[in-house]
């Protein structure tokens, strides 16, 4: 079986994680071959995770969509010349599925749809701008089946689409890398000196970042002794969100928060963490939570996106209402407190990731969707 895979946005996060590790993964067990399609622009790392996952991959000249005037012009500008090498592309490799990513991410759609393939559309957020929305209830009717990370994400596209279209899988972690016995500490986490609080995640408004902050801030009035570590890509679209946080650091006089920008291996700084905290406003699948579930973190999470399937409330983690940084600080107060707490966390969270959510469990359903488009 021959996938294409597109996505229009080749910098490093999620999707992309998502997106290496699992066609590195159905090749390996079900032999299925995949080609990944994506930007050139930002896609070193990207790149290189595909490579490392032994994915066919071709990076190629075309324009994402931005929230800028001028890059929305540019956009659509591009939108018909972009379809038309996408097809080009389709027509030679002559995939039996393409699978697209994003529900902003029109153009792959549009060329499956003329090569006139069998399409999986993957969702995985919650919080688009209602034209969006508007287009994609336009190009579902194209679409054979619906990849949808969680009931949040269902209910917010796919409401009126017929069940048996709509497949819920969560976003994976490669049970490979994140296993705390195979896993050093990292060395520049640990130089710094204390407990040490960690959230990462390439840096938006999604991310609800400010309450970290306001967190931290409350929590040193008791304690000397806590690091605050935000570890993610700080990108030029997400200048104004950074600039604003980094202000109100400064403001509230916060020297242990820590902006360490990408940091490639993920698993080490998991293994350095005391305390892993999700402080999200909205998420869909959110797979670093899965990853620090995976290491045996204590948790703290907002309430978003799959959270509460995969995590009980004072069991396995500490769920939180999103934007409560007093109650977010009182929960990672809890923990500090109680070492027997958060290992007991840690334990159970990190079963309900190895039975639920490793890309071995993951892979399995998504060669079932593949699977029955195919027959």
């Amino acid at each position: 079986m021959k996938i294409l895979n597109i996505i229009l946005d080749g910098r490093m996060a999620g999707p992309q994680v998502r997106i290496a590790n699992m066609s590195g993964r159905l090749k390996e067990t079900y032999n299925i071959d995949t080609l990944v399609v994506y930007p050139d622009k930002n896609s070193d790392s990207f790149t290189k995770l595909l490579k490392k996952n032994g994915v066919r991959h071709k990076s190629i000249n075309i324009r994402r969509l931005s929230k800028s005037i001028f890059g929305i012009v540019l956009w659509v500008f591009t939108f018909f010349p972009d379809v038309i090498k996408l097809i080009k592309i389709i027509k030679k490799e002559d995939p039996d599925i393409i699978h697209c990513n994003g529900a902003w991410q029109w153009k792959g759609i549009v060329a499956g749809s003329f090569a006139g393939k069998k399409l999986v559309w993957h969702l995985n957020d919650t919080y688009l701008p209602f034209f969006v929305k508007i287009v994609f209830n336009i190009l579902s009717r194209f679409v054979d089946v619906f990849i949808s990370e969680g009931k949040k994400v269902t209910e917010y596209y796919l409401s009126s689409i017929k069940r048996n279209r709509v497949f819920e899988i969560q976003a994976p972690f490669d049970i490979g890398r994140f296993s705390p016995d195979q896993t050093d500490r990292n060395k520049e986490i640990d130089s710094f000196p204390g407990r040490r609080i960690v959230t990462s995640g390439n840096v938006n408004y999604c991310k609800g970042l400010e309450y970290f902050i306001e967190a931290a801030n409350i929590l040193n009035m008791e304690f000397d002794d806590l690091q605050f570590f935000v570890v993610g890509g700080l990108y030029e679209s997400q200048k104004q969100y950074i600039k604003m946080l980094k202000k109100k650091v400064k403001s509230l006089k916060l020297t242990n928060v820590h902006f360490m920008g990408y940091m490639e291996d993920v698993p080490s700084v998991l293994k350095s963490a005391d305390i892993y905290v999700c402080s999200s406003i909205t998420e869909a699948s959110p797979q670093s939570v899965w990853e620090a579930m995976a290491m045996g973190k204590a948790i703290v999470s907002t309430d978003v996106g799959s959270v509460s399937d995969f995590i009980v409330n004072g069991e396995s983690g500490f769920i939180i209402p999103v934007k409560t940084p007093r109650l977010l600080s009182e929960k990672i107060e809890l923990l500090l407190r109680d070492s027997d707490l958060g290992e007991k966390f840690g334990r159970n969270a990190q079963l309900s990731a190895h039975q639920n959510l490793s890309d071995i469990v993951i892979s399995e359903k998504h060669f079932s969707v593949y699977k029955k488009l195919s027959e």
